[in-house]
């Protein structure tokens, strides 16, 4: 277009215009093309699984992200992701959790072979789905959300006209209850969109796996970086004071482990004495008995011999 405005005909207009119709005609088709692309684009997101590029089964998933996936074949993914890891759109799916069921409403209308026809017929023809409500097809015009508890899918156009209920928002389909702030995900949001809320989830994420990650820290007694948590400090200074208690004001460490040093010698030559001393009662003791056995047995013999002799006097 700018090589058009600084060309000159020599007089002949009718060249220049020409060659201006020209240009245009050709920035126009090419504008065309670019629309078509993007709409083409769209509408693949609701006919084609985000992870594998296969058209979209009955068996559907969504994530936090509004992607839409074939469910075997994103778990199997899943199953598989440390030997070969998920594309990185999807690093934030890291466990079945991360994904939620969806129910669409087929389209009844749907022709792949019309949809391509005319532009008329592809908006009425091409949506494999469409709104349970109003009808509205499923293509990329129009925003499609998707509630978490139940996975019913209708136009974003339903919520936004339907007043919520007495309790919180339902499900205009089924009537589940349903946190719109949490578990209503819009589906294959538009590119500005979708890279803000992957920022914000991604921040939730990042701050959940650090409160994860301290509250293991902290049932181990120290923190991820190595600080010690606020209960292993107090129970230190607590033994702490034990310890200048036991060993008196003013102590220093030094002195308190001398005393304790000394303290323990003690307890151990003590202990060691006083085992010698209960053994040497034990051997007393035993000694003892020993003569007493022996007097014992002595008695008896000589009461053997003694009856003994008797019996024989007396034949």
């Amino acid at each position: 277009v700018v090589e058009v405005g600084t060309l000159r005909g020599g007089g002949c207009d009718g060249g220049t215009t020409a060659l201006q119709r020209k240009f245009m005609s050709q920035a126009t088709s090419t504008k065309k093309d670019e629309v078509r692309d993007e709409a083409e684009e769209k509408r693949a997101k609701w006919t084609m699984c985000a992870a594998s590029g296969e058209p979209l089964g009955t068996d559907l998933v969504a994530c936090n992200l509004g992607y839409l996936f074939n469910k075997e074949t994103i778990l199997k993914k899943l199953a598989l992701k440390k030997e070969t890891p998920l594309h990185p759109n999807f690093r934030h799916i890291s466990k079945r959790k991360d994904l939620f069921s969806v129910v669409l409403e087929p389209n009844p209308e749907y022709d792949a072979l019309k949809g391509t026809a005319t532009a008329a017929d592809s908006t009425r023809y091409s949506s494999r789905f469409i709104c349970p409500i109003i009808k509205r097809p499923a293509n990329g015009v129009s925003p499609f959300v998707a509630f978490r508890p139940c996975g019913h899918v209708v136009s974003e156009q339903c919520v936004k006209e339907i007043k919520d209920a007495d309790g919180g928002p339902k499900c205009i389909v089924c009537g589940a209850a349903y946190d719109k702030e949490t578990e209503m995900i819009v589906l294959n949001p538009a590119a500005p969109a979708l890279a803000e809320r992957r920022k914000a989830l991604m921040e939730k994420i990042g701050a959940e796996r650090a409160a994860a990650k301290e509250a293991k820290a902290e049932a181990g007694g120290k923190r991820a970086h190595g600080e010690e948590s606020a209960e292993a400090k107090a129970d230190k200074k607590d033994k702490r004071a034990k310890l200048m208690a036991l060993a008196g004001a003013g102590a220093s460490v030094g002195g308190i482990t001398g005393k304790l040093s000394t303290a323990i010698d003690a307890s151990k030559k003590g202990g060691a004495l006083a085992h010698a001393a209960k053994a040497s009662r034990d051997a007393n003791y035993a000694s003892l008995f020993k003569q007493d056995r022996k007097g014992v047995k002595e008695y008896d013999a000589a009461w053997g011999q003694g009856a003994m002799a008797g019996v024989l006097g007396s034949r």
